[in-house]
Protein backbone atom coordinates (compact mmCIF):
# COMPACT_ATOMS: atom_id res chain seq x y z
CA UNK A 1 0.00 0.00 0.00
CA UNK A 2 2.63 2.19 0.60
CA UNK A 3 4.22 2.06 -2.85
CA UNK A 4 1.09 2.36 -4.18
CA UNK A 5 0.37 5.99 -1.80
CA UNK A 6 3.97 6.87 -2.76
CA UNK A 7 3.26 7.33 -6.20
CA UNK A 8 0.17 9.24 -5.88
CA UNK A 9 1.84 12.09 -3.65
CA UNK A 10 3.66 15.66 -4.50
CA UNK A 11 4.65 18.92 -3.13
CA UNK A 12 4.22 21.72 -5.43
CA UNK A 13 5.56 25.03 -5.87
CA UNK A 14 5.36 28.16 -8.12
CA UNK A 15 8.27 27.88 -10.95
CA UNK A 16 9.98 24.75 -9.59
CA UNK A 17 9.69 21.05 -10.21
CA UNK A 18 6.98 18.80 -8.42
CA UNK A 19 8.64 16.90 -5.76
CA UNK A 20 7.56 13.22 -5.28
CA UNK A 21 8.01 11.64 -1.51
CA UNK A 22 10.97 9.46 -0.90
CA UNK A 23 8.83 7.30 0.87
CA UNK A 24 5.89 6.45 2.71
CA UNK A 25 5.06 4.93 5.79
CA UNK A 26 1.72 3.61 7.06
CA UNK A 27 1.22 3.18 10.98
CA UNK A 28 -1.11 1.37 12.16
CA UNK A 29 -2.87 2.75 15.36
CA UNK A 30 -5.70 1.67 17.23
CA UNK A 31 -7.72 4.76 16.23
CA UNK A 32 -6.95 4.11 12.54
CA UNK A 33 -3.95 4.03 9.78
CA UNK A 34 -1.08 7.20 9.99
CA UNK A 35 0.44 7.74 6.82
CA UNK A 36 3.17 9.52 6.73
CA UNK A 37 4.83 11.18 3.37
CA UNK A 38 8.83 11.76 3.80
CA UNK A 39 10.76 13.97 1.42
CA UNK A 40 14.42 14.20 -0.10
CA UNK A 41 15.77 17.04 2.16
CA UNK A 42 18.42 17.35 -1.22
CA UNK A 43 14.48 19.39 -2.84
CA UNK A 44 15.29 22.29 -0.63
CA UNK A 45 12.39 24.21 0.34
CA UNK A 46 12.78 28.38 0.92
CA UNK A 47 10.87 30.93 1.55
CA UNK A 48 10.89 32.57 -1.75
CA UNK A 49 8.75 29.58 -2.34
CA UNK A 50 6.09 31.77 -1.14
CA UNK A 51 3.03 29.02 -1.85
CA UNK A 52 3.58 25.25 -1.30
CA UNK A 53 0.80 22.66 -1.72
CA UNK A 54 1.07 19.00 -0.67
CA UNK A 55 -1.63 16.92 -2.68
CA UNK A 56 -2.21 13.18 -2.52
CA UNK A 57 -4.56 10.42 -3.10
CA UNK A 58 -5.56 7.53 -0.58
CA UNK A 59 -8.23 4.95 -2.37
CA UNK A 60 -10.84 7.51 -3.96
CA UNK A 61 -9.75 10.39 -1.49
CA UNK A 62 -8.67 13.12 -3.41
CA UNK A 63 -6.85 16.51 -1.11
CA UNK A 64 -4.46 19.04 -0.94
CA UNK A 65 -3.27 21.58 1.21
CA UNK A 66 -1.70 25.35 0.49
CA UNK A 67 0.74 26.33 2.89
CA UNK A 68 2.58 29.95 2.87
CA UNK A 69 6.15 29.48 3.38
CA UNK A 70 5.73 32.83 5.77
CA UNK A 71 3.40 31.11 7.85
CA UNK A 72 6.29 28.65 8.59
CA UNK A 73 8.86 31.18 9.73
CA UNK A 74 10.33 30.97 13.31
CA UNK A 75 13.21 33.44 14.65
CA UNK A 76 13.51 34.95 10.93
CA UNK A 77 14.13 31.34 9.21
CA UNK A 78 12.03 28.69 7.64
CA UNK A 79 11.46 25.88 9.95
CA UNK A 80 9.88 22.84 8.26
Amino acid sequence: MADQLKTQALIKRDGKKDLKPSSVQVLLREDGPLIVYLFPKTAEITWRDHRIEFGAQVGRLKFTQAFAADDMMFRGKLEL
